[in-house]
């Protein structure tokens, strides 16, 4: 009875595992894309700028209201004027290569239209960061794979369930994969809007 109650708690432990680690690398993947410019521009791809704030940097989006002013400018609205100057300078030296304006208190970024050129460069960077985050999610399976036959060796659990916990790793892993084609499906649609 030990035993049955053992490997029950060992599925579960290999199942969650495998759903939570695969699930963070999702996360991240999804975060990462949102950094890569598309047809509309977001504020994701500005709200982890580093800003000098009493010394110490400080994410941008804790400083300031990012909005869209429409679909090739964002606006950004200072928490404390006295940031203003340090904002641009940060937006100046990020690898943006955008220009901030400023009228009043509200600092504009002008990004200019996708080109045809752009559009693919931004495609392939986005099958780039979708590649690394499958070979991530495929070594997460590795990893617990090689967990489960640990445990087999160990004679924790028998041949039928090693296979068994195998093939539900491969499942999860198998959704996932799907489900970042899907996202990269997505983002690619958003880059080839009117083009």
């Amino acid at each position: 009875m030990k035993n049955i109650h053992n490997t029950k708690s060992i599925t579960i432990k290999i199942t969650e595992k495998t759903k939570n680690k695969i699930q963070e690398c999702i996360n991240k993947f999804e975060k990462n894309i949102k950094k890569i410019r598309d047809y509309n521009i977001s504020p994701n791809l500005i709200d982890n700028i580093l800003i000098q704030y009493h010394n110490t940097l400080q994410p941008l989006q804790k400083l300031a209201y990012i909005t869209n002013e429409n679909k090739n400018t964002l606006t950004i609205i200072a928490f404390e004027k006295t940031t203003i100057s340090s904002i641009k300078k940060a937006i100046i030296s990020s690898n943006l290569g955008i220009n901030p304006y400023s009228i009043g208190e509200k600092i504009y970024l002008s990004f200019p239209k996708i080109t045809q050129e752009n559009r693919k460069n931004l495609i392939k960077l986005t099958n780039i960061e979708a590649e690394k985050h499958k070979i991530q999610i495929r070594n997460i399976r590795r990893k617990i794979n090689e967990k489960i036959k640990q445990y087999n060796k160990n004679k924790i659990i028998n041949d039928d369930k090693k296979y068994k916990l195998q093939n539900i790793v491969q499942n999860i892993t198998n959704k996932n994969i799907k489900k970042i084609n899907k996202i990269l499906k997505e983002k690619e649609k958003n880059l080839t809007k009117n083009s």
